[in-house]
């Protein structure tokens, strides 16, 4: 068996990285298992579902830029799917809010579309951003 060699370079700022997934972790358990979330309008039936669907692809979006193997990310993929059935469940214990099996799908959905994304451009989302940009490199005194 080969070495992982999907992914060559590694962001400067890797720690900090994670450490923005893991927030926003905290931020997905606490909506999820706060009795009355903020709520946005809902200007149509289904709408919570797009943001669930938006605050799991997120959250694997930060995840592919903190960490950068395949079998990390696989393992990331199956532990946030893993969360968001736990939450819906958690819901439905709680008796102020319920289990939706939708939004569970919605949730797995999310995570899905950004596990594919890592295939792409978007995987290097964090390597871009620290890239400086082409001028100030070029200003940059070396010495």
């Amino acid at each position: 068996m080969t070495p992982d060699t999907t992914v060559r370079r590694w962001p400067r700022h890797l720690h900090l990285w994670r450490a923005v997934a893991l927030a926003w972790v905290a931020g997905v358990v606490w909506f999820s298992l706060v009795p009355h979330p903020p709520q946005l309008l809902q200007p149509f039936p289904g709408l919570d579902k797009l943001e669930h669907f938006a605050a799991y692809l997120l959250l694997m979006g930060c995840a592919l830029q903190g960490w950068r193997r395949r079998h990390e990310r696989w393992v990331l993929a199956i532990a946030l799917v893993s969360l968001g059935a736990l939450l819906e469940l958690l819901q439905g214990l709680g008796g102020v809010r319920q289990f939706e099996l939708l939004d569970l799908l919605a949730n797995s959905l999310g995570v899905a579309v950004g596990l594919a994304l890592g295939r792409t451009a978007v995987a290097d989302l964090a390597l871009r951003l620290e890239r400086p940009p082409p001028l100030a490199a070029a200003a940059t005194p070396r010495h």
